[in-house]
């Protein structure tokens, strides 16, 4: 993700928490209460714009899935802080990995849909996996 992308999602990131905490809080929301469904609104629409900045700043040829995984071991990711890891091997990652875009290389087709290697693993078996040739 370019540097602009990031500070952008990561704003609005912020964001959006603070419109949760505004909308959860009962004591802040009783004097809000006119706007907290305002507020909630507001908060589904950012982060509809994060999924969308985030989604224009797809490489070429990656996962088209919503979520990261494990390149090694697929869905196995846990996040916390804003950092992700894998519970099978520990790799871990600076970054909330599990809840961006997937940005590993497509090699399957599911249906129709590129994926990468640990979101076919991870397919249901009646899932229709076809393998991407590689392209010289």
């Amino acid at each position: 993700m370019t540097d602009r992308i990031a500070e952008t999602a990561t704003r609005l990131r912020a964001a959006v928490s603070v419109l949760d905490a505004i909308a959860h809080d009962r004591t802040m929301a009783s004097t809000v209460d006119p706007i907290v469904a305002a507020v909630t609104d507001l908060a589904v629409q950012i982060r509809a714009l994060i999924a969308d900045v985030e989604r224009r700043d797809i490489p070429p040829g990656a996962c088209s899935l919503g979520w990261g995984v494990c390149p090694e071991h697929g869905a196995t990711l846990v996040t916390s802080r804003g950092r992700s890891r894998c519970r099978v091997c520990d790799a871990s990652w600076d970054y909330d990995r599990e809840n961006q875009h997937c940005r590993e290389p497509a090699t399957f087709l599911l249906h129709t849909a590129p994926v990468c290697r640990a979101h076919a693993e991870a397919a249901p078996a009646s899932a229709r996996l076809t393998p991407i040739e590689a392209r010289s």
